[in-house]
Formats: structure tokens, C-alpha cells, sequence
């Protein structure tokens, strides 16, 4: 069964809502007023904390698998 591995998992899924979040932000909540003020909505910190604890979560994945085959290879 694919995707047994908690940690890969949530980290595609913070990946994949990182990106849902910095598209609603750019299509929908972004604008710049007649002052020259940008307006921003709480879609881009959430996307880009989504983003990086998704892409934190891959390495940590990649590290531990790593680590396990260098594990298994000693034995």
C-alpha cells in the first residue's frame, strides 16, 4: 500500500495546500491600492509555512531513509 509512511504523507499534503493557498492568494486576494499600498490576505504566510514545513518534512523524510539504508547495508 503506497504512502504508509506518516511523514512523507503530510508533507506532500502541507506541499500540495501551500500551493492551493499562494494560488487562491494570487487569483483572488492580492491587490495594490490608488496609494500604492499592497493588500495581502493570510493565504501567503500560510502558504509559504505551508511550503517550507512541507519541503522540512521531505528532507527529514530523505534524511531517515538514508539513514535506514545505510542501516541495512552494514548489516
Amino acid at each position: 500500500m503506497p504512502f504508509q509512511n506518516k511523514i512523507l504523507k503530510n508533507s506532500l499534503f502541507l506541499l500540495l495546500l501551500g500551493v492551493v493557498f499562494l494560488l487562491l492568494e494570487n487569483i483572488f486576494f492580492q491587490y495594490v491600492d490608488a496609494q500604492g499600498w499592497l493588500h495581502e490576505s493570510l493565504f501567503m504566510p500560510l502558504g509559504v509555512f505551508s511550503l517550507m514545513a512541507g519541503i522540512t518534512g521531505i528532507v527529514i523524510y530523505f534524511v531517515l531513509f538514508g539513514l535506514s539504508l545505510i542501516k541495512h547495508r552494514t548489516k
